[in-house]
């Protein structure tokens, strides 16, 4: 594996678990490139252009020095307020996103409940109307 893909796909692991990016998909955007482009970086049939490079360095402040040499931090020590504002708004963002596909699910959740008591309250007024004296 090229030394620069193997530092890239440490970039991304490391990106990750920082909870700057929540998955490939949200990368891929986050950079411009489509999702099947990373997956094609990772399994090296596809290699880093320099729009990629270009789009790690302008929105994860990415240490070009490491990527192509190995040597220094992986993300540029904070030259200005922006990269860091930039790297807590993606945090931010990460969480919101998750909080959003929690309240989905839980929308789901008592969707399928209200259709259930639905029914069952059909089932009620049926049966209470059929059994009613008169």
């Amino acid at each position: 594996m090229e030394d620069i893909t193997k530092r890239f796909i440490e970039f991304y692991d490391y990106i990750k678990n920082e909870n700057i990016i929540k998955d490939a998909s949200a990368f891929a955007k986050s950079i411009g490139v489509s999702n099947s482009l990373i997956t094609e970086i990772k399994k090296e049939r596809s290699k880093l252009s320099t729009k990629v490079i270009q789009n790690l360095v302008k929105y994860y402040n990415l240490n070009t020095e490491w990527l192509f040499t190995g040597k220094g931090e992986i993300i540029k020590k904070n030259e200005s307020a922006i990269s860091e504002n930039l790297l807590i708004s993606q945090k931010k963002i990460m969480r919101l996103e998750k909080q959003i596909d929690d309240l989905l699910e839980t929308n789901k959740s008592l969707s399928k409940t209200n259709e259930s008591l639905s029914k069952m309250k059909k089932m009620f007024v049926t049966n209470t109307e059929e059994n009613k004296f008169f």
